[in-house]
């Protein structure tokens, strides 16, 4: 599995829709830190929101990890925060 140059993956604190890197990499998890009833997240491969979506809307849970099998993105990581949720995507 390429590892795009690194050894360790990178964890960014995310709380709004953020642009997580751009370029070609690997989403590995989300760890969700807290969010209120019924928010949500969506991951998308693109530079904005009008990418190709690699994961639909979610209802985050607090204090959950959300595995997901280092997922190749090409465009970048982008993603979409509905509501209060703090969450840490970690990606290659």
């Amino acid at each position: 599995m390429k590892d795009f140059g690194l050894k360790t993956p990178i964890s960014v604190n995310v709380t709004k829709d953020t642009l997580v890197k751009t370029g070609v990499g690997r989403l590995r998890e989300i760890f969700v830190t807290s969010a209120e009833n019924k928010q949500g997240i969506m991951i998308i491969d693109g530079l904005n929101g009008g990418g190709e979506t690699i994961v639909n809307s979610f209802i985050p849970l607090p204090n959950k990890h959300y595995k997901f099998g280092d997922v190749l993105f090409k465009t970048g990581l982008w993603i979409i925060i509905s509501g209060i949720v703090d969450c840490e995507v970690i990606y290659f």
